[in-house]
């Protein structure tokens, strides 16, 4: 056997693993990334408002 046969193989390994994820996420009837997505949005606006505050509330003094 090679010396990098054993690599090779676990590239390819891996390759088919993600070829797999992705052919069934593309088939899959999901809503897709529309509930993430929006949580996401929601949480950086306010994440994003409160780090505003923090931050200039002691701007006045």
């Amino acid at each position: 056997m090679p010396p990098g046969a054993t690599l090779r193989r676990r590239v390819e390994g891996v390759a088919m693993q993600i070829h797999h994820v992705l052919t069934t996420l593309a088939v899959n009837d999901s809503p897709g990334p529309g509930p993430v997505m929006r949580t996401f949005i929601v949480v950086s606006v306010v994440g994003a408002a409160f780090l505003g505050w923090f931050l200039l509330r002691g701007y006045r003094d």
